[in-house]
């Protein structure tokens, strides 16, 4: 008999193309995907897949398996659905993708009451990307994405956005507004806190790893040289109004990009973390001190 889950696996690797993207739209790991095709090659008697270079592509018997596939996983998705509407959420799956902060934070609490209000529906969760979360839900690969976003903007992108904390968008910055749900922050004790902002010369570039958007790049700027410059005025701002003296400082690291390790190697970053948490008329204080006097009086 043929299983479905390795049905499944199947269909999958014919509308993905590999192995790899398989296993990310079923959440797999890519041995277990080559576990189940090995198994329904088994129970097949039949050679579905072979082996191209580095990747796989389907053979002619696979091909023709897999088009049966997406036709049986389609109707038993199409009856799971069906009968879940009928049933009223009595059973059934919710299969939620999230970035690992929001799994930790977000949703055991959400997870618990929808155990007491549903305890006979599955939840099954996702660690994933923003982006990867997206694309997941558009896909039908999962029915609920939590993301986060760094602008007020909603995408035309064909899916529906709600926020979260009662409809009201994340707040700005450090200072109370409208948006914090009333929390207060103390703005002059933070910026009576020394700081220094080391960046890399060349940290111009804007990679993956850059929150971006036509609100933020507009705001702070389109990369985090420029970011770093823009936040230092607005610090500067802030504490001229308040009548403060400015306790922010700026230096760059020599021949740097976004590398840790750049920083560390080329930019010296961690002598002159040092020499700002530690500064030298610290140290010559110390070394000054009255050595006739007694420390224990």
């Amino acid at each position: 008999m043929l299983d479905l889950v390795r049905l499944r696996v199947l269909a999958a690797v014919a509308a993905h193309g590999s192995v790899t993207a398989a296993a990310e739209s079923l959440h797999y790991t890519q041995p277990t995907v080559s576990h189940h095709l090995a198994r329904l090659e088994a129970a097949t008697g039949a050679k579905l897949v072979q082996r191209v270079g580095r990747g796989i592509r389907l053979t002619p018997e696979g091909e023709v398996l897999a088009r049966r596939a997406a036709e049986i996983v389609g109707r038993v998705d199409a009856a799971d659905a069906e009968l879940a509407s009928l049933v009223g959420l009595q059973s059934g799956r919710v299969r939620v993708g999230a970035f690992s902060s929001a799994l930790s934070v977000l949703v055991p609490p959400a997870a618990a009451e929808l155990r007491r209000e549903h305890p006979n529906l599955e939840l099954e969760l996702a660690d994933a990307h923003p982006v990867v979360a997206a694309r997941q839900l558009r896909a039908g690969d999962i029915d609920l994405a939590i993301l986060f976003r760094y602008d007020d903007e909603i995408p035309d992108d064909g899916l529906r956005y709600t926020y979260l904390l009662d409809g009201r968008p994340f707040p700005h910055g450090a200072g109370p507004s409208e948006h914090s749900g009333g929390r207060a922050v103390d703005v002059e004790a933070f910026l009576r806190i020394p700081m220094h902002v080391l960046v890399g010369e060349r940290d111009v570039e804007r990679d993956d790893s850059l929150r971006t958007g036509q609100s933020i790049d507009r705001r702070q700027g389109r990369d985090r040289l420029t970011r770093a410059l823009r936040w230092m005025d607005h610090l500067e701002e802030a504490a001229h109004r308040r009548g403060l003296p400015p306790v922010v400082s700026f230096d760059l690291l020599t021949d740097t990009g976004h590398s840790f390790s750049d920083a560390v190697n080329r930019g010296c970053l961690l002598e002159r973390t040092f020499t700002f948490l530690y500064p030298p008329n610290a140290t010559a204080d110390i070394a000054t001190a009255d050595p006739t006097t007694d420390p224990s009086t």
